[in-house]
């Protein structure tokens, strides 16, 4: 069996991921990993430009990381200062990167419904300075 690894984009930055790996990523109010490389056994699949159907299993554990320190000195003046602040970050642990099971059929039965699908507008005429009204309706075709 060949080793299963995605690339993820989470917040921007793109991370090589694999089952078990801890990722340590910056903190923000949502969570959306997007996949844009999966390689499942050998089979490469790469998105245009994220892949569909992949989903991957994520735990959270908060936590900041160290305190970054910055330090300014001059010689000779008795000029030292320092500064410091604490970064937002998220500690992700991967815990599965699954292929979804849909065959080739399935997945195109469902783009069929979806074309299936139809806009029909309808736009009423001017009458004596009232404005045009334009309404949306849809229609679903068998």
């Amino acid at each position: 069996m060949k080793d299963t690894y995605a690339v993820l984009r989470i917040s921007g930055l793109q991370y090589l991921v694999r089952e078990g790996d801890v990722v340590d990523v910056v903190k923000s109010k949502e969570l959306r990993p997007e996949v844009l490389l999966l390689n499942q056994e050998g089979k490469l699949t790469i998105g245009t430009p994220i892949v569909e159907g992949t989903k991957i299993d994520i735990e959270v554990e908060n936590e900041y990381n160290e305190k970054i320190q910055i330090r300014r000195y001059k010689s000779k003046s008795r000029y030292r200062r320092t500064k410091g602040f604490k970064y937002p970050m998220q500690r992700l642990v991967i815990t599965g990167i699954n292929k979804d099971s849909m065959s080739a059929k399935e997945l195109e039965a469902k783009k069929v419904k979806k074309e299936s699908i139809k806009k029909v507008e309808k736009v009423a005429v001017k009458k004596e300075g009232k404005p045009k009204v334009k309404t949306t309706v849809k229609v679903k075709t068998n």
